[in-house]
């Protein structure tokens, strides 16, 4: 049995099989194997789906040369309806009724089913001859086959498929558009009622609600793509120690396809990038210089640039202020005290370290008095 179904119903499609499985054991059946299986996309009304095509075997049990080739459903107007269909068969079944070419009768059944032979023949018999015309108790593993094959093959139904997954360059193809017309608004701590969206919620109604045609839709540029492929880029060969958000983006870009619970942060890493290039325009044109002997008290003549806050981690909270030199050299001072500064301040301190942040050298110094 070979049958192609969304991507997305794979996962209860195994759990559907699980359960068969359990009952053709309970019948002596072989169970039921995927033997292959092939990832592709099909074409509904103009998009793309992922799909998986499977190959199914332990579905045709053969006795003295029979298999089940369906099931028939008799109807009122004349006509058959066949059910977990195995294989095709002549026309002259779909107005056979419930004749029982065993028995010769053509009369109410619950069922009859459909029989092909490996010599190429082909016979319709009653629930209730199948027994005897197989020679043993048949009939459940019948009736097991029509249902499962019924059961397996409502999963070839597009109507309800989802998108659960798309290319990690797709991803990021669409928010840099997204960023690129809209700005980065953050998820977290967004504000229902400020009128905007998060870039992530935008990027994943594009993305994964397709079948909705009111759905945001970014205007794609080849400037897009190419910071796509850029972004990706950065992330593949990033070197050093990574915080747990970055090591996520540069796992998640290594892959092929990003999950829809995933493509929000993926999201992100648009403004991550744009960061990083900040950083280092500003490292490349920033004057600072580490300045004075570390562990060494000295005099400072400095311009206030300004104060943040820092959190309280149980020792009260601190101030970072933050001054220039005259060379434009970055000094730093950590203290629980606030001062109101002047443009211009002279303090004597002990440099405390050298340091760098976001490629900016910088002096930390310390204990400092104003002069």
């Amino acid at each position: 049995m070979t049958t192609t179904i969304p991507a997305s119903a794979f996962a209860a499609f195994a759990v559907a099989l699980a359960k068969l499985n359990k009952r053709a054991s309970r019948l002596g059946c072989a169970p039921l194997e995927i033997k292959s299986h092939e990832a592709h996309t099909v074409e509904i009304d103009g998009i793309k789906f992922p799909a998986i095509t499977l190959e199914i075997a332990g579905m045709t049990p053969s006795f003295t040369g029979w298999t089940f080739a369906a099931s028939v459903e008799a109807l009122d107007s004349g006509k058959n309806i066949f059910h977990g269909v195995s294989a095709s068969f002549p026309a002259r079944f779909s107005t056979s009724g419930h004749s029982c070419e065993h028995c010769n009768q053509n009369r109410r059944r619950n069922s009859s089913f459909i029989l092909s032979h490996e010599a190429g023949d082909f016979k319709q018999v009653g629930s209730t001859c199948i027994n005897d015309f197989l020679g043993g108790n048949h009939l459940p593993v019948f009736t097991f086959l029509s249902n499962a094959r019924e059961t397996l093959g409502e999963f070839e139904n597009f109507s309800n498929a989802t998108i659960d997954s798309v290319s990690v360059i797709g991803a990021l193809v669409a928010s840099a558009a997204t960023v690129r017309e809209h700005g980065f608004v953050k998820k977290t701590g967004h504000d229902v009622y400020s009128g905007t969206v998060p870039t992530a919620s935008k990027v994943e109604s594009f993305l994964i609600d397709v079948r909705n045609p009111k759905r945001f839709i970014p205007n794609i540029t080849e400037a897009d793509e190419a910071k796509a492929e850029a972004v990706r880029a950065w992330l593949v060969n990033h070197e050093g120690t990574q915080s747990d958000y970055l090591q996520k983006l540069i796992d998640l870009s290594a892959a092929t396809r990003v999950s829809s619970r995933n493509i929000g942060i993926l999201a992100s890493a648009i403004t991550a990038y744009d960061r990083e290039i900040d950083r280092k325009t500003i490292a490349s044109v920033s004057p600072s210089s580490h300045v004075g002997t570390i562990g060494k008290r000295e005099t400072f003549v400095l311009s206030f640039v300004g104060c943040k806050v820092l959190p309280d981690y149980g020792y009260g909270c601190s101030n970072l202020y933050t001054f220039k030199d005259e060379k434009g050299n970055v000094i730093k001072w950590k203290t629980g005290n606030s001062f109101d500064f002047a443009p211009i301040v002279k303090l004597v301190g002990s440099v405390k370290k050298h340091g760098e942040w976001n490629g900016v050298k910088e002096t930390e110094i310390t204990r400092c008095k104003v002069a």
